[in-house]
């Protein structure tokens, strides 16, 4: 039983990282066409439970969930320096969990302030110009 069970993680951990943008860890260009990232922390805080907020990249457009509405835009990249521009949302109110609401807003509020962007062992991170950041894993699929 132990075997397998090892096998198994083994296996997903593969899954994951054959799935996962290439990077050198170094802060290389990054490709975002085609990719899908969940969010893990948003300015060293993690995601509130109950909520999942998402990215995915499409031939210069963002898309995803955040947290509580679906969101729309567009993304210019450059090497590391990328930009949203014209960011739209549905505009429904979460009561639960509590914070999703400010969680959102600020996700928002950062991801339109995101200026640089780097893939580092795997995950995606994003800074503002003031230090804000936004840290993404690998999504399993569109949202």
């Amino acid at each position: 039983m132990r075997v397998r069970t090892l096998v198994v993680m083994l296996m997903t951990a593969i899954v994951i990282v054959a799935c996962a943008p290439s990077g050198d860890g170094q802060g290389d260009p990054v490709q975002l066409d085609g990719t899908n990232w969940v969010l893990l922390t948003l300015d060293g805080q993690p995601a509130l439970p109950g909520t999942v907020i998402i990215a995915a990249f499409s031939e210069g457009q963002i898309a995803g969930h955040s947290g509580c509405n679906s969101y729309f835009g567009a993304y210019t990249l450059d090497g590391s320096r990328i930009g949203f521009d014209a960011i739209g949302m549905t505009e429904m109110a979460c009561l639960e969990p509590e914070g999703a609401m400010t969680q959102e807003t600020a996700y928002l509020e950062i991801l339109q302030a995101v200026t640089e962007v780097q893939l580092t062992d795997g995950q995606l991170s994003m800074w503002t110009a003031s230090d804000e950041v936004l840290v993404f894993a690998p999504a399993a699929s569109t949202p």
